[in-house]
């Protein structure tokens, strides 16, 4: 079935927050048979070391200063 062969999907991204991930079983294929297992992510969303350090930093530092104030 070479009429069914696809060279690209696009899929909108615009919505997927942090920690969120599309699956293969997400999209919707039309009669095509995916050869990955239905689980398997072809697209997520995740924050780097060096967001998350900064994030745990500006956390402490509001704690710590709303710790002062008392």
């Amino acid at each position: 079935m070479p009429d069914k062969l696809i060279s690209e999907i696009i899929v909108d991204v615009t919505k997927l927050e942090v920690g969120k991930s599309i699956r293969v079983r997400d999209l919707n294929l039309d009669g095509i048979e995916a050869l990955v297992p239905a689980a398997t992510p072809i697209a997520s969303v995740e924050i780097t070391r060096a967001l998350r350090a900064a994030a745990a930093a500006a956390a402490a530092a509001a704690a710590s200063a709303g710790k002062k104030k008392k």
